[in-house]
């Protein structure tokens, strides 16, 4: 067995991820279905299906594979549940996610689906909108320096623990696998890939009538994506 010396490089492992999709394909009932653990509802997307220590993984166990993969100390949770068992019982430790995929993916739609009240989001489109005080796909060049400013300042502060949040998400639609996996590793974040071809973010985008005055930006920005994308 490796060894890991953050949570993240467990949770983001080759080993811990075909566990978790062996516990994914083992669980599910005779019709196909897998249902939370938690809530009993079923579990749909992959993305969203959360592999839940019950015993909470620390620096002491991290390495001890009778705790981490152990399938009798897995329960199989939403994001969001995942999100509630952590509030419910006090973990002390908090929790991040790096949210990635194309633009228009979903990213920030499955987000705001799962996220609790006071929950930190690190998101660059909203950063954009609060500097410029404006619509919410604007990004004036005079400004970038400003908003890569504070988005720097917000990660400090997932990567520091700064505040009093349980969950923080940072959504990115960075290409660069090298990237992702800094972010990973400064903010001790697991990842959680939001799965969209080019065509599907495509038709998104011609559909999207907030981003009517901004369509041919918005359309270089999925192709540049698709087109220098690593995994």
């Amino acid at each position: 067995m490796k060894i890991y010396k953050r949570a993240h490089e467990l949770y983001n492992s080759t080993e811990f991820r075909n566990l978790r999709r062996e516990l994914m394909q083992s669980r599910a009932d005779s019709d196909g279905v897998l249902r939370c653990a938690y809530c009993g509802k079923p579990l749909l997307k992959d993305f969203e299906t959360i592999a839940h220590h019950i015993e909470e993984i620390t620096a002491a166990n991290l390495n001890n594979p009778e705790i981490t993969l152990n399938p009798s100390n897995i329960d199989l949770v939403h994001l969001k549940c995942h999100n509630e068992i952590h509030g419910r019982f006090a973990y002390k430790t908090s929790k991040v996610y790096l949210i990635h995929g194309a633009p228009l993916a979903g990213k920030t739609t499955f987000v705001q689906s799962v996220k609790s009240r006071g929950d930190l989001v690190v998101d660059i489109d909203l950063i954009w909108q609060a500097v410029t005080g404006g619509e919410l796909y604007d990004k004036p060049n005079a400004l970038i320096n400003n908003v890569f400013a504070i988005y720097g300042e917000l990660l400090n502060h997932v990567k520091m623990r700064l505040g009093n949040w349980q969950t923080a998400y940072i959504i990115t639609a960075e290409p660069r696998k090298a990237k992702r996996e800094r972010i990973v590793a400064e903010t001790n974040a697991e990842a959680i890939y939001i799965p969209a071809d080019r065509d599907e973010c495509l038709r998104r985008l011609e559909n999207d009538s907030a981003r009517t005055n901004v369509c041919d930006l918005w359309a270089g920005y999925i192709n540049n994506y698709f087109d220098n994308v690593e995994f």
